[in-house]
């Protein structure tokens, strides 16, 4: 039932890399100098973790776990959890589930509750360690409240079943309901099963359609079939024996032969119907080329079927055609016949199509009153109809009268609707429409939010096509700046690891230093390592170059240790520079054991060796 399939956390292969620099010194008179052992870095739980991350990546797990163990010895609990889940899996070691108990046991010790839950599944099967299901529901209920999906998951089927704890049908609702927000697959399928039953409440069939849907497109097979079942049948949707159709065949892909033969009975009643050259037979077919239900894909094929199903003006098949003209799918682009198409699929009454020409009028008329009016139209004839989409749109009229009359709030909540897909499509050039005009009244939210969407692009899609937007980090540098200077750490963070990527012309790791350590004094130094990295590479760079050009004097026999001047460090205001540059030349000689950091915070620098 619960955590057979349930995922360990993967080990994240690029992980950390640690960068030792090689001391190489000018020689004068046959000398030699080298570093001595005070130049090594520190041992740290961390540094030996991803030193085992880098061996690992290069398939030395044997190296990387005599690694992960020393740091998993000195308490660092990824190392514990890492180590746990090599021996459960048997990765690179054999199987061993008391090793693997005992890792995760160290783990969770240690505050991770991804090893409390990994813990809780051996305990539920019993493996390495006694069958305890109170024990498993004690360590999933830790690994719940602190947002691990997976324990939320398994908590919620023993509330389910009454394994390990008093069955409590609500107690699982609310559970699952954790998990299915969180995006977990099992969770989602689970609540939807719960919502069709009315198991911890009423039945809703809408919401049993909108998890399972959750689920099967994140490739749950279980999942597909159950929403090849509703659509068959017509539970909480229209009843379509070709949507049935394709989650069968996804299904059956992975191995369900129930689903194939849900899938064969269908196949074969829509391939009859295309005989008798029948509408909805035509329209199957041309699903079929298009997705390769049982032929190999064929978009050609496919747009002739589907304009054989849109001549006799069946609806479906002429908002596709609309799709086809649009984005040049078995055609060339046209963008005059998708929507004429589509209108025609909207003058049948068709509530898609009523929908997506209101969304037209909006795109092409930069959401001002007149040409939203026009869209208002056709959403209310398609919500009338029972578009949900067309519902949710009419629900945010408010907002738009608002932020037309320049309400900031307004302009942001729009902006954030559209650019996210948990209410309605993602349109980029919705979003950056709003979230531009709360920006201009330096609104906090929007800076940040408007700073993303330009670093990642996206697409804005109508009956007339598609228009990709490509990611304009640069375009996104004043926003994130802005954000990052009203004090939003997610800003500085993520300005900080802008700033170092490579290939731009807007590189400027002093900058990225600022805000990495300023990010970090604000409690989030998940930038500190990236930016390290490069400060890493710089030093590594002056070394070589400096070791190449020096020339020592003659009588220069001796290492001088000039103090940094007492001055304010400039990277960080006075809060202290987080990020430490191993090395240093002083009077002309490497000190590979040097750093610079901040004296207790006060803005000077202080060196050390």
């Amino acid at each position: 039932m619960h955590p057979e399939g349930m995922r360990l956390d993967r080990l994240n292969l690029l992980g950390l890399l640690l960068t030792l620099l090689a001391c190489a010194c000018a020689s004068t008179g046959g000398d030699s100098y080298s570093d001595d052992e005070s130049s090594i870095p520190e041992v740290t739980g961390a540094s030996l973790f991803a030193r085992g991350q880098t061996l690992e990546s290069q398939s030395n797990q044997a190296g990387a776990v005599e690694l992960y163990a020393q740091s998993a010895d000195l308490g660092y609990a990824p190392a514990c959890k890492r180590l746990g889940e090599m021996h459960y899996h048997g990765q690179g070691i054999a199987v061993d589930h008391a090793a693997a108990a005992k890792w995760f046991a160290l783990g969770a010790a240690h505050g991770d509750p991804v090893s409390s839950s990994n813990l809780g599944i051996l305990y539920y099967f019993g493996r390495g360690v006694e069958r305890d299901l109170a024990r498993a529901a004690e360590l999933w209920r830790g690994a719940a409240e602190k947002g691990v999906a997976d324990a939320q998951t398994n908590l919620g089927g023993l509330y389910f079943t009454g394994e390990g704890v008093a069955q409590d049908y609500t107690e699982a609702l609310h559970w699952m309901r954790e998990a299915a927000f969180a995006g977990d697959a099992v969770g989602q399928k689970k609540l939807a099963l719960m919502y069709a039953n009315g198991w911890g409440g009423e039945t809703d069939r809408g919401q049993a359609v909108h998890w399972m849907h959750a689920a099967a497109t994140q490739g749950d097979a279980e999942a597909e079939h159950y929403l090849g079942i509703y659509a068959n049948s017509g539970f909480g949707m229209e009843a379509d024996p070709i949507d049935a159709a394709r989650w069968f065949w996804k299904a059956a892909a992975q191995s369900n032969p129930e689903s194939r033969e849900a899938f064969d009975a269908i196949d074969q009643t829509l391939r009859a119907e295309y005989e008798r050259a029948e509408a909805r037979g035509q329209r199957y077919m041309a699903t079929v080329y298009f997705e390769g239900l049982g032929e190999s894909v064929d978009s050609w094929m496919g747009f002739r079927n589907m304009l054989l199903a849109a001549a006799q003006d069946d609806p479906k098949a002429l908002l596709a055609t609309a799709h086809c003209w649009a984005e040049g799918i078995g055609t060339e682009k046209d963008a005059d016949r998708a929507m004429k198409d589509c209108l025609r699929a909207a003058n049948l009454g068709y509530a898609p199509a009523l929908y997506e020409y209101g969304l037209m009028f909006d795109d092409l008329g930069g959401y001002t009153r007149e040409s939203h009016a026009e869209a208002v139209k056709c959403y209310r004839a398609a919500a009338d109809r029972g578009d949900a989409n067309a519902k949710s749109m009419l629900a945010l009229e408010p907002d738009f009268e608002r932020a037309r009359g320049g309400n900031a709030q307004a302009q942001l909540d729009l902006g954030i609707c559209f650019s996210q897909t948990e209410i309605l499509r993602r349109d980029f050039a919705a979003a950056s429409h709003w979230l531009g005009l709360a920006s201009a009244q330096d609104v906090t939210d929007a800076h940040l939010r408007l700073a993303r969407l330009l670093a990642t692009g996206g697409d804005t899609v109508t009956v007339i096509g598609r228009r990709t937007y490509a990611p304009d980090p640069g375009a996104a540098l004043p926003y994130y700046r802005k954000a990052a200077e009203y004090g939003v750490v997610a800003a500085q963070v993520e300005l900080a690891k802008l700033l170092v990527r490579s290939g731009t012309d807007f590189t400027n790791l002093d900058e990225a230093i600022a805000w990495a350590n300023l990010a970090s004094n604000n409690g989030d130094d998940s930038a500190i390592d990236v930016v390290q990295a490069r400060v890493n590479d710089r030093r590594a760079y002056e070394l070589s170059a400096s070791v190449s050009t020096y020339s020592a004097d003659e009588d220069d026999d001796v290492y001088y240790s000039d103090p940094i001047p007492d001055s304010p460090c400039g990277r960080c205001g006075g809060h202290g520079v987080l990020i430490r540059e191993r090395g240093h030349f002083i009077n002309g000689h490497w000190w590979g054991d040097t750093y610079t950091t901040c004296l207790e915070c006060n803005g000077t620098g202080s060196l050390w060796h």
